[in-house]
């Protein structure tokens, strides 16, 4: 073995060793096995965690920034004079995937509307971030600022490094969660779970 390889091989191990470190601390697969362990949070500082379920209520009165005709909205506003809102919880503006499910948003937009529903993009990243990304894309709809990541967490949608958890989620009029697909469900299938018109 060259001193090249034997560089190479303690480099791998090293990324190795990072990447397994990165994962036990900030995926909420080891959250169990964390706490066992005390690590981190102190028990002063520690909030219950909140697992995505139906008939977890939305912070209807939180206010967000937002693209689109209301630089600030609430989940009520969102939500007057309609039967149920879709949510999507994305990881990250301009990705491809990302763009794919919200496109695919836009372009059956008129038939969501129709079943009174409202339509909402939800990721922590900044407004000029969802403004360049709504712009280019022309979403019809508004993309949500959730700093910290709030409304996720109320709702319990799921974290990867410091990311939502791809998730689509279908509110009531009264911010209920009635249905909710980790992914990229397919429009049709979000539909089949609406309100009746």
């Amino acid at each position: 073995m060259t001193i090249q390889q034997i560089r190479l091989l303690i480099f791998a191990m090293i990324a190795l060793d990072v990447a397994i470190i990165a994962l036990f601390f900030f995926t909420p697969v080891f959250d169990d096995f964390k706490s066992k362990l005390n690590l981190g949070k102190s028990n002063a500082q520690a909030t219950p965690k909140i697992t995505l379920a139906i008939g977890n209520q939305a912070p209807l009165a939180t206010v967000f920034q937002a693209t689109g005709e209301h630089t600030s909205l609430a989940l009520q506003q969102a939500l007057a004079g309609k039967q149920s809102a879709i949510l999507v919880f994305y990881p990250m503006d301009n990705t491809p995937l990302c763009t794919i499910q919200l496109c695919a948003l836009r372009d059956n937009y008129q038939a969501v509307l129709a079943s009174g529903t409202a339509v909402l993009g939800v990721n922590p990243a900044g407004l000029n971030s969802h403004k360049k990304f709504a712009e280019q894309h022309h979403y019809p709809f508004p993309i949500l600022v959730d700093e910290n990541r709030q409304l996720g967490k109320a709702l319990g949608i799921g974290e990867l490094f410091g990311a939502n958890d791809r998730t689509v989620v279908i509110l009531d009029a009264t911010g209920k969660v009635t249905w909710f697909e980790r992914g990229n469900p397919s429009v049709k299938s979000m539909m089949a779970h609406l309100p009746k018109a």
